[in-house]
């Protein structure tokens, strides 16, 4: 929405200078910039735009914020602290009341009295304490291989060897060797 300002991606994901060196204030400047944008834009596109039926907005923010910081709060995480694990639920709080301030700004500014207000997440919010490597158990079975990539001494997966490869919560067969 230009009329607004330019649109920022990813300012609502916790960077690395936040999680790495607690530098948590850059984090929630960038947050709150982030919300009062989606604020400005629905606000203005409903002023702007009479007869409107749906209005859907979308921020990334508990999702960033459960990734970057929910083992800390998991008792069961094998490097729990209970004062990191207090420190943690304060950032969580100050997310979630940024996002509360952008909903409630947002059904003020937009909705009337036959508006339906609908608030959903993808998932649930748990720790992430413990992976599954696919990759290496693949290639361990002969389904994935890799190969070092001609710019770099990185391994990259070999498309041409490959039956197999893991893709978030899937794994896609490799038909042909056409991937």
């Amino acid at each position: 929405c230009r009329e607004v300002r330019p649109f920022t991606e990813g300012m609502e994901l916790p960077p690395g200078v936040a999680t790495n060196r607690g530098h948590w204030d850059i984090y929630f400047e960038g947050l709150e910039s982030q919300v009062q944008w989606y604020i400005d834009s629905a606000e203005y596109l409903v002023n702007q735009y009479d007869d409107w039926d749906l209005l859907i907005a979308q921020i990334h923010v508990q999702d960033g914020i459960n990734h970057a910081i929910s083992p800390e709060v998991y008792s069961g995480y094998q490097n729990y602290d209970p004062d990191e694990a207090n420190q943690c639920w304060e950032l969580f709080a100050q997310s979630y009341e940024a996002v509360d301030r952008m909903v409630g700004q947002m059904v003020e500014k937009c909705a009337d009295e036959s508006t339906l207000v609908a608030v959903v997440s993808d998932h649930g919010a748990i720790p992430i304490i413990k992976g599954v490597r696919l990759n290496a158990a693949l290639a361990q079975a002969g389904l994935i291989t890799y190969k070092r990539s001609p710019n770099s001494r990185n391994l990259v997966i070999d498309w041409s060897g490959t039956k197999v490869f893991p893709r978030r919560t899937h794994i896609w067969v490799n038909k042909k060797g056409r991937d």
